[in-house]
């Protein structure tokens, strides 16, 4: 009986979401520190010139992203993240992150004036980063979808 006592208190169903929307980003810390590790990485390829052809896809914001909200999705699952709700937190707390530092790209880059994969040849920097402040909004919809339907067909082992 003793060791059915200590067996079941080492369930997983004890961890569970974070309280607060800090927790939310605490959880997604690694992929931030990952975003941007890519972000210094797309960062230097523009400045040593390679092609925009190749080098935004090599060091893509928008494809790890999509990388770690699967990873994230699962992760909650297993943290005991019980709906989709927190899924939306947990989605705006990557999706901000990505944002913001995609927007300190940009303000790096304005600032040393040279050319990089942040700057936009079409758009003064006031309305790109502006575009860049909705994107976070708007970006964390389709982040929250797709981490919706992954949480919904995944289990918990």
């Amino acid at each position: 009986m003793r060791y059915l006592n200590n067996h079941s208190s080492h369930r997983r169903s004890s961890r569970s979401a974070p309280q607060s929307l800090g927790g939310y980003f605490q959880f997604v810390k690694t992929g931030i520190i990952i975003l941007a590790v890519v972000a210094v990485v797309r960062f230097i390829l523009g400045v040593m010139g390679v092609p925009s052809s190749i080098g935004s896809h090599v060091a893509s914001m928008t494809y790890v992203g999509f990388i770690l909200i699967g990873y994230y999705a699962f992760k909650a699952r297993r943290e005991g993240f019980t709906g989709y709700k927190q899924l939306l937190q947990m989605s705006f707390a990557l999706e901000a992150s990505r944002g913001l530092i995609i927007i300190i790209g940009i303000l790096i880059t304005a600032a040393l004036g040279v050319g990089t994969y942040f700057e936009s040849e079409t758009l003064p920097l006031g309305i790109h980063i502006l575009a860049h402040v909705a994107g976070i909004l708007g970006g964390t919809l389709p982040f929250w979808g797709i981490c919706a339907l992954i949480f919904r067909f995944t289990r918990t082992t």
